[in-house]
């Protein structure tokens, strides 16, 4: 199916410290108050009416400035004119030290019309919500919000309209994630759409490399960490995943572009390899590891 009525797969890294939540009233009051310090209060889970979907729609953040480096995003902004691959160095200090220090980035579902259309205006109320529940950033174009996207000739759209949204709607840093999918090529073209939009990293799917030899898979993914930094994605086989050892974690660690691994092979020892391989690169420092079992 297209749509999944809850969101799934919420990214929590192996360092996640709680996190206090603001509730979307509170931000809706200080932002119409002209103040833009909100205070975070804790809130049990709650979700969005069709009421405060509409009425989420007109709220704008009027004042503010980000806490990133203007020189930092000058450099980046030039990178992406220019065509030419973006590394982690170039990526704010915020945004880099949020994805270290550990935060929660969703998996983005895909809104669509009852007649199975884009439906931008609930496509950017949902990343509103996220967004106001207090995570760190939005992956987008991954398998939440279905691979499909590719075949319908949404893909683009997808990750602009979350694109937009992540830079207007709140003055804190946030991590934008790309997904990127298929066979060298086509991953290499997404990568360049991504970064282009202003993605900061690209969660790589080796869907594509189900039969492939470890040699081959690490050529691919040098490729695209060529364009863009990459988080790495163990999916367990039972989803279109397959079996990676340690030693393929520790050669793809040791691509310096490489920020992150989502680990998800839904298996123990599987992940342990995963840290295994990391440790071994000597990249522990540079490799923050998430979660999404």
């Amino acid at each position: 199916s297209l749509w999944r009525p809850r969101p799934r797969r919420m990214v929590i890294p192996v360092r996640f410290q709680r996190r206090r939540v603001e509730t979307i009233a509170d931000d809706r009051a200080k932002r119409q108050s002209g103040s833009t310090s909100v205070s975070p209060v804790v809130q049990e889970p709650y979700t969005l009416t069709p009421e405060q979907v509409d009425s989420s729609i007109s709220l704008k953040v009027t004042s503010g400035h980000r806490s990133r480096s203007v020189a930092q995003y000058n450099r980046l902004e030039k990178r992406s004119s220019e065509g030419r691959g973006l590394t982690w160095r170039d990526i704010p200090d915020s945004v880099v030290g949020l994805l270290r220090r550990g935060t929660v980035i969703p998996a983005h579902p895909l809104a669509l019309t009852s007649q199975r259309q884009l439906d931008e205006r609930r496509q950017r109320a949902l990343s509103r919500y996220y967004i106001d529940a207090g995570s760190g950033g939005l992956a987008v174009g991954v398998h939440t919000t279905q691979f499909e996207i590719r075949e319908a000739g949404l893909y683009d759209r997808v990750l602009e309209v979350a694109a937009e949204t992540m830079k207007s709607w709140t003055d804190r840093p946030l991590i934008g994630v790309a997904g990127l999918a298929g066979p060298t090529d086509q991953a290499i073209a997404e990568a360049t759409t991504a970064r282009t939009l202003g993605y900061h990293a690209g969660l790589l799917s080796l869907a594509a490399f189900k039969n492939a030899g470890e040699d081959e898979i690490i050529e691919h993914c040098c490729r695209i960490a060529e364009e863009l930094p990459l988080v790495g994605f163990y999916l367990q086989p039972a989803v279109g995943g397959r079996l990676l050892p340690a030693s393929f974690w520790r050669r793809f660690a040791r691509i310096d572009n490489v920020v992150a691994i989502k680990i998800a092979p839904f298996h123990r020892y599987r992940t342990l390899d995963v840290v295994r391989g990391v440790v071994e690169a000597g990249a522990e420092d540079r490799v923050t590891l998430y979660t999404g079992n």
